[in-house]
């Protein structure tokens, strides 16, 4: 999965406090053995990209 802004456009708002950012994705993705790639865009903005394996099937999510 992918997101990609097309950068700012006026102000910035002042982001919320108290989360972990960056950070905590990372962590998160590593636990169930994924990714997370983020940075500016080559062709301006900024993009955000997970990468996590595929779930093996179980009876909670079963093959489609």
């Amino acid at each position: 999965m992918s997101v990609r802004d097309e950068g700012a456009q006026g102000p910035r708002p002042t982001p919320p406090r108290g989360g972990h950012g960056v950070v905590g994705m990372r962590e998160r993705a590593a636990l169930h053995g994924g990714s997370v790639e983020i940075g500016p865009h080559p062709d301006g903005g900024f993009a955000v990209r997970l990468r996590l394996p595929p779930m093996a099937p179980s009876a909670d999510h079963p093959e489609p």
